[in-house]
């Protein structure tokens, strides 16, 4: 996406979408913040937890062990079925803005993941 901008600085991101994913296909979401220290901003782009790597509590267990799924395990789509994802990222240090990639991949050409309604929210 390109490049939100906040008026007031966020510490938590989320990101909703809702997608029809088949068979052998996968969804992954990154971000990147935008702070006010330009030092600290950098070109890199951070995978959500994903749901093998959040806690009951929704503590992420290890961030080094983050690999962009959804906040839960999602089963794949039938047919024209978009089904709800889900992706937060919390505690994170306050940011001025930020940018969403999303990476979606196949193993059939011919049926392949698609999205619709992204929603990219900024809390505090």
């Amino acid at each position: 996406t390109k490049q939100i901008d906040l008026n007031i600085s966020a510490n938590s991101l989320k990101v909703i979408l809702d997608a029809y994913k088949p068979a052998g296909s996968n969804i992954r979401v990154l971000y990147k913040l935008i702070t006010e220290d330009k030092d600290m901003n950098s070109d890199k782009f951070i995978l959500f937890p994903g749901y093998s790597n959040i806690d009951l509590l929704g503590n992420v267990i290890n961030s080094e062990d983050s690999d962009g799924t959804s906040d839960v395990f999602v089963n794949n789509s039938n047919p024209g079925e978009f089904k709800e994802h889900v992706f937060t990222a919390n505690n994170l240090e306050p940011f001025l803005g930020f940018v969403i990639k999303i990476i979606m991949t196949g193993t059939d050409s011919a049926n392949v993941p698609k999205i619709r309604n992204l929603k990219g929210i900024a809390l505090s």
